[in-house]
């Protein structure tokens, strides 16, 4: 296999048509044909099957595509690393997070800037299944997500964080300020907020369940989508709702916002950092691990070590 092949080959399975994919390359058709069937000859398969209006990839089609695509993103981390070591470690940290995991990476990164500060950051806050498809792709180098283990061999997990989970709500609406707990007959009587019944993080579904066993009965009158719509409604005075601790350190929520404990929920919600333990990862990215790592004294979920 010659490395044209392979990148002829990787941006017809991306395009799915020979036309666009010789316009991205700036090359003529031909020449992409012919290098296609002699792969699909040397290989002794079928790559693609062509159809009327365009391509579509084979099994075999689909299982070289992803390892050209681990090799290409391999190549460009390589050709990253060197130019790190040449710079004295500048490069581009790419990290990813859910909401909540924003006050953690933020803290990590301010202390890593501090060291290097010539190495770029770039952060994307999304759901975990963007996040999690940009880290098998190589657009992240890492991401941050709660209630996490995944099942794909080549990424390591690292818990970073147990946040304790309370109730954040207004001061305007804390029925006893002087208190760092909340009775249950007060808890009764505030507005509650909760996530969609899909909350993947099961802050809600946790707190719902320990009230039911203790026979609380909830005034539930928002329900929101994601954690920064709740984190308005709380600020704003409109809602209490039971979510991680660290979210008090957004949106300037330690100046109107407080945390109360509920006596007997002792609920906590992991916060993990997930990297690709078989990507050739920068020089910067390998500092940044290096640096989450010195600083947890809680081990890793998964049995692979970071080298």
């Amino acid at each position: 296999m010659l490395f044209k092949q392979l990148l002829y080959f990787t941006t017809v399975a991306e395009t799915l048509n020979i036309s666009a994919a010789a316009n991205k390359l700036f090359v003529s058709q031909p020449p992409i044909s012919r290098q296609i069937m002699l792969l699909e000859k040397e290989l002794g398969v079928q790559l693609f099957i062509r159809k009327s209006r365009g391509l579509e990839l084979t099994d075999p089609g689909l299982i070289l595509y992803r390892q050209t695509k681990d090799l290409f993103a391999n190549l460009d981390a390589i050709a990253n690393n060197v130019k790190d070591q040449a710079a004295s470690f500048r490069g581009t940290l790419k990290l990813g997070s859910i909401y909540s995991g924003l006050p953690f990476l933020i803290k990590k990164i301010n202390v890593f800037k501090h060291k290097y500060p010539e190495v770029q950051v770039r952060i994307q806050t999304d759901t975990p299944d963007v996040l999690l498809q940009k880290l098998e792709t190589g657009q992240l180098s890492a991401i941050f997500l709660r209630n996490f283990i995944s099942s794909a061999s080549h990424f390591s997990e690292l818990t970073v964080a147990n946040d304790p989970l309370r109730l954040l709500l207004h001061k305007s609406l804390d029925p006893d300020p002087h208190h760092a707990t909340i009775k249950y007959s007060d808890l009764k009587k505030l507005p509650i907020c909760t996530l969609r019944p899909d909350d993947i993080w099961k802050y809600s579904e946790l707190f719902l369940d320990e009230c039911r066993k203790k026979k609380i009965a909830l005034n539930i009158a928002f329900e929101c989508n994601d954690t920064p719509s709740i984190m308005q409604l709380v600020s704003s005075g409109l809602v209490a709702a039971c979510l991680p601790i660290t979210l008090l350190d957004t949106l300037g929520a330690r100046n109107n916002v407080c945390a109360k404990k509920i006596p007997g929920l002792n609920l906590t919600s992991p916060l993990a950092m997930i990297y690709d333990n078989s990507a050739y990862l920068p020089t910067c990215m390998r500092l940044f691990i290096r640096l989450i790592r010195s600083d947890i004294p809680c081990p890793p979920l998964s049995k692979q070590q970071f080298e």
